[in-house]
């Protein structure tokens, strides 16, 4: 896919505001498809999530997974929610963050865990920090956490 780049020279005194309107209309128009062909190339190269190194102990398993959303204050991350029989992984799936390892708590050092009014998972661990995931199955994670955690 290649991208043509008009260049146009207009002497100043020429140049008016449709002049300039009509080159941004341009650009947008043939700027729009090689934008479009960009982000799908770039999903195309990620690497699958599932063929991922998650950098698992020996013998450690994955007990769940599920797309979810960490909260930062008013950042707000998108990714994969991994829990193992050792520890809860955080992988970010968007464009800076994509398939870096953002959290790792192992299960001993949690010492609350619930779901909120807005069915969000809430882990607290032993320095106090919060970890907040918006994520899809909330339930069935945290019922699934909860049995890992006995």
């Amino acid at each position: 896919m290649y991208t043509i780049i008009l260049l146009v020279v207009v002497r100043p005194e020429v140049l008016t505001v449709g002049k300039i309107l009509v080159a941004f209309i341009i650009s947008a128009i043939l700027g729009v498809p090689s934008t479009n062909s960009f982000l799908k190339s770039l999903n195309r190269s990620a690497i699958d999530i599932d063929d991922l190194n998650l950098g698992l102990l020996p013998g450690e398993k994955i007990i769940s997974k599920a797309n979810a959303t960490l909260k930062k204050g008013v950042i707000r991350l998108g990714g994969i929610l991994y829990l193992t029989d050792r520890h809860i992984l955080f992988i970010g799936t968007e464009f800076f963050d994509r398939n870096k390892k953002i959290l790792c708590v192992p299960l001993s050092l949690i010492v609350d865990r619930k779901l909120d009014d807005n069915y969000q998972l809430r882990i607290r661990v032993e320095s106090g920090k919060e970890c907040i995931f918006a994520l899809v199955g909330a339930f069935n994670f945290l019922s699934a956490l909860n049995s890992a955690l006995k």
